[in-house]
């Protein structure tokens, strides 16, 4: 009889450790859960604050053509960090789609910046279908203070070169080192994959090349904070160049 007591007592101690590490395990998995739900909760707030900011960025760059300094991004309900400064950049790589491009702005007409003294350009690309269109807008220097007379601006400043695939690195000769230009390379009839793009002085070294800004946002939220990198150029598309046009023999209204 008290062997059967005993049993009964071992077999209770053993159920109720059970029922308790049961117990204990859905409760780590529960707050575990609930753990997680708050970190993600905090990683989306961290994201969407990051990304608010560097719409701001990329909204005042593009509409008002203003560069938003170094600090808070001015969001009154999110924390958010911006960081942005023009990169130099010497070999530019980079992939294009097909009818894709890319643009450097080697000056400003706007300021009178000058362009830096270019020779030559030379690019390789993988993508044996591709043809590599290089497109240049030139303009000659002016004096300091003196203004761009547009309806004079010579057509034959546009010019166009097409360089198929080549099993090794082309280069374009054909630039006035005394010239200012606005050049764009774009890729037909397929994609230039790993275009490795280099510009060259008189002597055949390189040139550092501007027209180019990071923007780094980083936002806050809890415990969590994420980082959005955006690498894009600093001025409009290229003035002259278009791929297409509407042509119409009517009178057009707005």
């Amino acid at each position: 009889m008290l062997d059967k007591k005993g049993n009964i007592l071992l077999y209770v101690v053993i159920v109720v450790g059970a029922i308790l590490s049961l117990t204990l395990a859905v409760s780590s998995f529960v707050f575990s859960g609930i753990r997680i739900s708050k970190y993600m909760a905090d990683y989306q707030g961290a994201y969407y604050a990051a990304e608010s900011g560097a719409e701001r960025a990329l909204y005042n760059l593009r509409k008002q053509d203003i560069l938003l300094g170094n600090g808070d991004c001015g969001f009154d309900t999110v924390n958010c960090q911006l960081t942005m400064s023009d990169k130099q950049v010497t070999d530019l790589t980079l992939n294009l789609a097909e009818n894709q491009s890319i643009q450097f702005d080697l000056f400003k007409p706007e300021s009178g910046q000058l362009s830096p003294k270019i020779y030559s350009i030379t690019f390789g690309w993988q993508g044996a279908g591709t043809t590599i269109e290089v497109s240049k807008v030139l303009w000659p220097s002016l004096p300091a203070g003196q203004a761009w007379a547009w309806e004079t601006f010579p057509s034959t400043n546009v010019s166009k070169l097409f360089f198929p695939f080549a099993s090794s690195p082309v280069t374009d000769s054909s630039f006035d080192a005394n010239k200012n230009y606005r050049i764009r390379l774009k890729a037909l009839s397929g994609a230039a994959n790993n275009l490795v793009i280099s510009f060259y002085d008189g002597g055949h070294n390189k040139i550092s090349v501007p027209n180019f800004l990071n923007i780094k946002a980083v936002g806050s939220y809890g415990n969590s904070s994420q980082t959005i990198n955006i690498d894009t150029q600093r001025y409009s598309p290229i003035l002259g160049l278009f791929d297409y046009v509407l042509f119409s023999e009517e009178i057009l209204k707005k």
